[in-house]
C-alpha cells in the first residue's frame, strides 16, 4: 500500500542509500501488550526512524521519525556526522537505558568509514507541566513566536486557546528533540568498518551479514551487542 502525503507535509528530502528502523519507547512500559498493540497495527510499529542518505547534493546527516498512526514526519537532533550506506535497528533490553536505536558501518563525510556504533537513547520526558507554566498567561505574541521558534506555523489558529495548544505542542517537541542523545559505543570485537552490509535485531543483539570497503567484500556474520 503506498502512502500519499500532501504537498504542504515537511519532511525529508529525496534520498538514497538511508536506513529505517521500526521504533516504539512503549515496549519498555509495564502495561506494554506487544502482541495486542501488533495486532491494532499492521505495521507492528507506531513509528520508525529514518537515519542519514545521500541526496542529490551530498551525505545526509539528519534523522526523523514516522509516526505511523498519523503519517506525520518529525526531525530529530541531527547525527554527529553525515552517513549513508548503513545498517540500523532499534533494540532494548537490561542492559540498555530504555530503547536504543544502533546504527553500525556506512559511509562519512570524505568517503571515511565510521568505527563502532553509533547509539541514539530516548530519555523519558516529563509531564506537560513545564508546557503549561511557560504559556500561561502569554500574550498572542508570545505564543506565535514559541511556535515559530519550534518551527511550526500559526496561521490557522483563530484562537488563543488554539495558540495556546499549538504552543504547547511546539515546546513539547523542542524537549523531545533535546531529550534524543546520539553516542559512539564500542563493542568487543567490533565488526571491521564496512558498507553496503545488511542488519537485522536478533534478540538484544545487531546481526550483521556482509558488505564492503574499499578493498574488501565480506561473508562473515557478526552479533553486535551494546551495554
Amino acid at each position: 500500500e503506498r502512502i500519499i502525503f500532501g504537498s504542504d507535509v515537511i519532511g525529508p528530502v529525496p534520498r538514497e542509500m538511508h536506513s529505517l528502523a521500526g521504533w516504539d519507547m512503549r515496549q519498555d512500559d509495564d502495561d506494554y501488550d506487544e502482541e495486542k498493540e501488533e495486532g491494532n497495527n499492521q505495521w507492528g510499529y507506531r513509528s520508525v526512524i529514518m537515519t542519514g542518505g545521500r541526496t542529490e547534493e551530498r551525505v545526509a546527516v539528519d534523522a526523523w521519525i514516522l509516526d505511523t498512526s498519523g503519517w506525520q514526519w518529525r526531525r530529530i537532533k541531527d547525527m554527529a556526522h553525515p552517513r549513508c550506506a548503513h545498517s540500523s535497528v532499534a533494540l532494548s533490553g537490561p542492559t540498555l537505558s530504555g530503547p536504543t536505536l544502533v546504527i553500525f558501518g556506512g559511509i562519512s563525510d570524505g568517503m571515511s568509514l565510521p568505527e563502532g556504533i553509533l547509539c541514539l537513547t530516548a530519555a523519558d520526558l516529563p509531564d506537560e507541566s513545564e508546557e503549561t507554566e511557560c504559556t500561561a498567561g502569554a500574550s498572542v505574541r508570545e505564543l506565535r513566536a514559541m511556535i515559530q521558534d519550534a518551527g511550526l506555523e500559526h496561521f490557522d489558529c483563530r484562537e488563543k486557546v488554539e495558540l495556546v495548544n499549538r504552543a504547547k505542542h511546539a515546546l513539547r517537541l523542542k524537549r523531545e528533540k533535546a531529550a534524543h542523545k546520539w553516542r559512539t559505543a564500542s563493542v568487543m570485537s567490533s565488526p571491521a568498518p564496512r558498507f553496503g552490509h545488511s542488519g537485522i535485531r536478533v534478540d538484544a543483539g545487531m546481526l550483521v551479514f556482509g558488505g564492503i570497503d574499499f578493498e574488501n567484500e565480506f561473508a562473515d556474520v557478526n552479533l553486535i551487542c551494546p551495554g
